[in-house]
């Protein structure tokens, strides 16, 4: 039988989604924020309260949450998740102009998927870096 937390989590899980279709995103966190003290997150669910948090100003938070959510998808053997969410969290960052520690966690997405081979879209986001770097570079060179 499920415990009460459970059943608030459960509740606040479907108004978590509900206004995320709606883009309400202040909505949506205070949900997934009530969700996650009744039941800790999981998965899918860890990486949506991870965007949120980013796209309601919370980058502290966000980078928290996708490291949770990297550690979820490792520990159930999730590479590829895994990885997306490091990667995530590295363009996060190098967003925010934190080269050093956001190029780490892309290289740790590059480690494991090298590591565990396989055809998959993360692999293409691995080039996203590179791209806005590149783009960023073009930027420069157009405005001097």
């Amino acid at each position: 039988m499920p415990s009460h937390a459970q059943d608030n989590a459960v509740e606040s899980l479907r108004r978590a989604h509900v206004a995320f279709q709606q883009r309400a995103w202040g909505n949506c966190w205070a949900a997934l924020a009530e969700a996650d003290r009744d039941e800790p997150l999981t998965g899918e669910d860890l990486a949506l309260y991870a965007t949120v948090a980013y796209l309601t100003g919370r980058p502290g938070e966000s980078a928290d949450l996708w490291t949770r959510a990297h550690s979820y998808y490792l520990a159930a053997g999730n590479i590829n998740r895994a990885a997306r969410c490091a990667i995530q969290l590295g363009v996060d960052l190098l967003n925010a102009g934190e080269g050093v520690r956001g190029m780490g966690w892309v290289d740790k997405a590059r480690r494991l998927l090298e590591d565990h081979p396989s055809d998959c879209v993360e692999m293409g986001f691995l080039l996203l870096p590179d791209a806005v770097r590149v783009i960023g570079e073009d930027a420069a060179g157009y405005s001097k």
